[in-house]
């Protein structure tokens, strides 16, 4: 299920006022009313959205930048300091909605939105430690407690952050370990004859794959480990420069089953596309399938490439990174 977002007008304070004040929802809530909502609106440093269903609203959400204000340092940890972080401040679903989904929908609508419109570093939020269905929801849409806020009662959950760091042989067999818990080998690495499923056989030529490559002493391209959290490998990247034309790289990308549509592949691919910057591209393309619309609109939506529908069923996606050729 999919939510289209849009802003919230006034004329839809009075539906989303009655939503939260509903006896179940008001009571995980702080401040609820016309003027929070009032005060939402005239912010700019916050996004206050309506989520619809069959065309009628159906839930809304607030979005918060969090530049390190005050009143909200203490509740980081030193190592989320750094970076655009912002916060997802409300959550809330018409009460005749609940139970089908829209709740989920709408978290990952306005996450993605946090990272994909507003090129977000980390995403959070808090929640009442007594709201096991929502901490049960958040946890399996990536959000980890990282610490509690005793004063006001609340537990205060990060998506875990991605970062790409480049493959070793220390982190390669972690990255095996991931394929292996969370990856079809097709879908990781070339073809290997035999029995299906990851046989010693096929283990081998993972690594011996990599170690042709990334690790290899001339190595044929950059490989990144993808890592969340506090080091977890999750998956690999990578970056091969396009024969014949100079200047382009290819970005790769593969995640385990547990961490697709969580917003890290769309969170590499940014750093992918930051690297390749670096390096000095000025062109990055990509494949994907033609019924892969998650990637397909993480790299239109989230990156800005065009994509190109070719005959064989594949979609060829470009990015262009600046300066010239």
């Amino acid at each position: 299920m999919s939510l289209p977002l849009r802003p919230t007008t006034a004329a839809d304070l009075p539906r989303l006022i009655e939503w939260e004040s509903a006896l179940r929802t008001a009571a995980f809530l702080g401040e609820i009313g016309v003027a929070w909502h009032e005060r939402a609106l005239a912010d700019p440093r916050q996004e206050h959205l309506v989520a619809e269903r069959d065309g009628e609203p159906a839930a809304f959400a607030v979005l918060a930048g969090l530049w390190r204000a005050a009143d909200q340092e203490d509740r980081l940890d030193p190592g989320d300091r750094a970076g655009r972080v912002l916060e997802i401040r409300r959550l809330v679903v018409a009460p005749e909605r609940r139970g089908a989904g829209v709740g989920r929908a709408l978290l990952r609508a306005v996450r993605d939105r946090a990272y994909l419109a507003h090129r977000a570093d980390r995403v959070w939020l808090d929640v009442r430690p007594g709201n096991a269905r929502a901490r049960h929801l958040y946890a399996s849409e990536g959000f980890v407690v990282t610490s509690r806020d005793v004063g006001a009662d609340l537990l205060i959950m990060f998506h875990r952050g991605v970062r790409l760091v480049p493959l070793d042989e220390a982190s390669l067999g972690r990255l095996l370990d991931a394929a292996v818990e969370g990856a079809d080998p097709l879908d990781v690495m070339p073809p290997v004859a035999g029995a299906p499923g990851w046989t010693r056989q096929r283990r081998a030529a993972f690594v011996e794959f990599h170690r042709s490559r990334g690790l290899a002493a001339e190595p044929v391209e950059s490989t990144y480990a993808v890592m969340v959290g506090d080091g977890e490998v999750v998956g690999a990247a990578r970056l091969e420069p396009v024969a014949g034309q100079p200047r382009t790289l290819e970005a790769g990308l593969w995640l385990a089953r547990a961490h697709r549509g969580v917003g890290v592949g769309g969170a590499a691919l940014r750093e992918l596309a930051a690297l390749a910057r670096e390096d000095g591209a000025t062109a990055l393309v990509a494949e994907t399938t033609s019924d892969n619309a998650p990637m397909r609109r993480i790299l239109a939506a989230g990156l800005g490439a065009t994509l190109t529908q070719r005959a064989d069923g594949a979609v060829a996606a470009h990015l262009s990174l600046g300066g010239s050729a």
